[in-house]
């Protein structure tokens, strides 16, 4: 999606809060994907749920790091 091949010249989602440019989209979605780690460890830490599910875009592991923030959420967080 983000990328010239995709989009015309001076493509902007920032009316809809998304990415002012091309050129931006990288490091706003990396941004957004830091953020939502932090919510849901904030979230699955005060969860008393018998199973905790997260339901993924992506398969699960594909944080770029070996899967090693989804290893955390399940030893440090029980997440099934």
């Amino acid at each position: 999606i983000c990328g010239s091949k995709h989009n015309p010249p001076g493509a902007s989602c920032a009316s809809a809060g998304g990415p002012e440019s091309v050129e931006t989209c990288p490091g706003f979605f990396q941004a957004l994907w830091g953020e939502q780690k932090v919510w849901m460890e904030q979230k699955i830490s005060k969860s008393q749920a018998t199973w905790q599910i997260a339901v993924t875009h992506f398969p699960c592991g594909e944080d770029g790091a070996g899967q090693a923030w989804y290893k955390k959420l399940h030893t440090q967080y029980g997440l099934d």
